[in-house]
């Protein structure tokens, strides 16, 4: 058994369950935004555009709550459907708060090599959603990753 897949074997044993999993937490007035935008091609776009604008270093912190939402929605939607899903959307969130963490140690925005592997498929991911889900499944999608944020439920940056 490879190195890398006895690891996965030992996350799969520690699973948590879907409603305690933790999201990256939201400031309020990005939560009623983000659940508009789910309704307009703007959701399709905003990604993208985040995630160059922190590619390139000009990134704002609404950017970076752009790509925080669409990991945690997509890991939600992600939830019924695969738990290799689950993880890659982990994944993303996990190397976010790493990016979050650089910029409050550095003063700016930026991805590393690893970040740049882990993140476009959580990207790819949420547009599937979008393209494949109801208006009302991505709405729910938002209100459950709120409810956990509002149990306490998020990531916190690296120390």
């Amino acid at each position: 058994m490879s190195g890398s897949h006895a690891q996965n074997q030992h996350l799969r044993q520690k699973e948590t369950p879907p409603s305690s999993r933790p999201v990256q937490h939201l400031p309020a007035h990005e939560q009623s935004s983000a659940i508009h935008a789910a309704r307009t091609d703007e959701a399709r776009t905003a990604p993208r555009l985040a995630y160059q604008a922190v590619k390139d270093g000009t990134a704002t912190e609404n950017d970076f709550d752009t790509l925080a939402a669409i990991a945690n929605v997509a890991m939600v939607c992600s939830e019924p459907v695969s738990q290799d899903l689950v993880e890659i959307c982990q994944q993303a969130q996990a190397r976010l708060m790493q990016v979050k963490e650089r910029k409050q140690r550095t003063g700016r925005w930026g991805f590393d090599g690893v970040d740049m592997q882990l993140i476009p498929p959580v990207l790819d991911l949420h547009e599937q959603y979008l393209q494949h889900c109801t208006h009302i499944q991505m709405a729910t999608a938002m209100r459950e990753v709120l409810t956990r944020m509002g149990r306490g439920h998020t990531l916190k940056t690296p120390s």
